[in-house]
């Protein structure tokens, strides 16, 4: 008789133990189903949401390291100013696609019509005839970020020339609306002041011209002319309508220009306030630059932001477009190592158990096995026959416990999943004022799209991961029992 047919005959004479043997593999082996499921959904979720994120970061002020500073210490830490050399280094990153260096200045608008989205936009009517101002927005490269990225669309006219940004060129994008309601059009110029104001216009609401202490005036010429594309939506309907309409007034310059803008504003104002603390680096940086950076892909986004603190100075980090990514990241994290530690458990378990089982039947089997041994069959072929009967039995359950732990798992990870994700936006934890939520980059998923992602069904990959972990574990289960045999010797189980 060989092997096969004394294996299946010993499991039709004792189906109670061979029911028993199933029913306590089947057990076992949902749980770690469910586990590999769970990771696998999780994996998958991860990937299926970071393809949806625009590949484009930001560096900002890290809210976070400056929190904690301020608990430590009491006081909000020195942040050192960036450089246009330190974020031309990280555009060097081999990550990065397209990027732009701005440098952020305000003038005047006192020959301009702005544009007004509504008439309650304002930050309250202080009765005053307060002086109308335009966000400069710097320009680094010749290859209009915003405009490649589609935040912005030129249509009409062109972007900047290379040695327009280079050099020192009073040019400027403007948008389709501020362009209509001023007569504006390609080649025409417009006026924008520059004016230092001294104490008392700002305590007497007084802006006349006895109470401007510098004034400088620049004239623009209009190469480009554009209309914002995007959405904004940072949680807050007011600010969201406050961010177009800075938008429909941002007038795009060479950053030498922007650059030369706030240094007038910084030297008038050193001049007129000398008794003040000013620092060189005040000084020597008038205006704050901000970098955003246009990378190759999503799956980017985390090597970049390591690449990137390698060259940033301390409380500066990289932020990405992917807020809704940051709400679901830290749950899945939590599940993850959940179901990693169900996981090493189960496995733990199974071989404990399954072992102590095993022994258990060789036990009662010993005499049998000793008849075996007596008639000259090999101890190998012996431990073979009894690795048949446990797979036979075991490859059964684990394939019912393959769709059974996937089926428990399915509705209890994503139940909790959706717990986590619900009470964490339940938490206010403010309106978001970053410069990607200014863009309108920023994605904002709803939790049911972003628990779309996450599917735990049974791919290839999650099947075969599941056998090769279920069968490694029934293996190494086996083995302890079957030292057991290679003890056995035939004359002394006789006797």
């Amino acid at each position: 008789m060989n092997l096969l047919t004394r294996a299946f005959s010993y499991l039709a004479r004792n189906l109670g133990k061979a029911l028993a043997m199933w029913l306590i593999v089947f057990a076992l082996v949902c749980a770690i189903s469910g586990a590999v499921s769970t990771r696998q959904a999780i994996e998958n979720a991860d990937t299926n949401l970071r393809i949806t994120l625009p590949a484009i970061a930001s560096i900002e002020i890290c809210e976070g390291t400056t929190n904690e500073y301020v608990s430590l210490t009491g006081q909000w830490p020195e942040i050192q100013s960036l450089t246009v050399e330190t974020l031309a280094e990280i555009g060097a990153l081999s990550y990065v696609r397209n990027y732009d260096i701005s440098a952020r200045a305000f003038l005047d608008a006192s020959y301009l019509e702005l544009v007004s989205l509504s008439e309650d936009m304002g930050f309250g009517d202080s009765g005053a005839d307060m002086p109308s101002t335009v966000n400069l927005k710097g320009v680094y490269g010749a290859n209009l970020l915003d405009a490649e990225e589609g935040v912005i669309e030129v249509v009409q006219g062109r972007t900047f020339t290379e040695p327009e940004v280079r050099g020192f060129t009073y040019v400027a994008l403007i948008s389709q609306s501020l362009a209509e309601i001023n007569g504006l059009g390609i080649g025409s110029t417009f006026t924008l002041d520059n004016t230092v104001w001294k104490e008392d216009a700002w305590e007497t609401q007084d802006f006349s011209q006895a109470n401007k202490f510098a004034h400088r005036s620049y004239d623009f010429e209009v190469v480009g002319i554009f209309v914002p594309t995007v959405e904004i939506n940072t949680g807050d309907e007011w600010m969201d309508r406050h961010f177009l309409e800075e938008a429909e007034n941002r007038i795009y310059v060479p950053n030498t220009v922007a650059v030369a803008v706030a240094a007038f504003q910084t030297e008038a104002s050193v001049e007129m306030h000398p008794e003040l603390d000013w620092s060189e680096e005040d000084i020597e940086n008038p205006t704050f630059l901000h970098g955003v950076y246009a990378l190759y892909s999503p799956d980017d986004i985390e090597n970049f932001r390591i690449a990137a603190a390698a060259i940033l100075p301390e409380f500066w980090a990289v932020e990405d477009a992917g807020s809704s990514f940051g709400d679901i990241a830290a749950p899945m994290e939590t599940l993850n190592n959940l179901a990693n530690a169900v996981l090493w458990v189960a496995i733990g378990t199974s071989i404990l158990i399954i072992s102590l089982l095993i022994i258990l039947f060789l036990r009662e089997r010993k005499k049998e096995i000793g008849i075996y041994l007596s008639l000259g069959e090999k101890k190998s072929k012996v431990i073979a026959q009894m690795m048949i009967e446990v797979l036979a039995v075991s490859l059964i359950a684990i394939t019912l416990a393959l769709f059974a732990g996937s089926i428990l798992s399915a509705g209890i990870s994503e139940t909790m999943l959706r717990n986590d994700l619900v009470a964490g936006r339940g938490i206010d934890e403010g309106v978001s004022f970053g410069i990607l939520d200014q863009m309108g980059v920023v994605v904002d998923m709803p939790v049911d799209e972003m628990l779309a992602g996450y599917d735990v069904s049974l791919d290839t990959q999650t099947i075969i991961t599941f056998y090769i972990a279920a069968i490694t574990t029934i293996i190494a289960a086996t083995i302890l029992p079957m030292l057991y045999i290679m003890r056995m010797n035939p004359k002394e189980i006789m006797l």
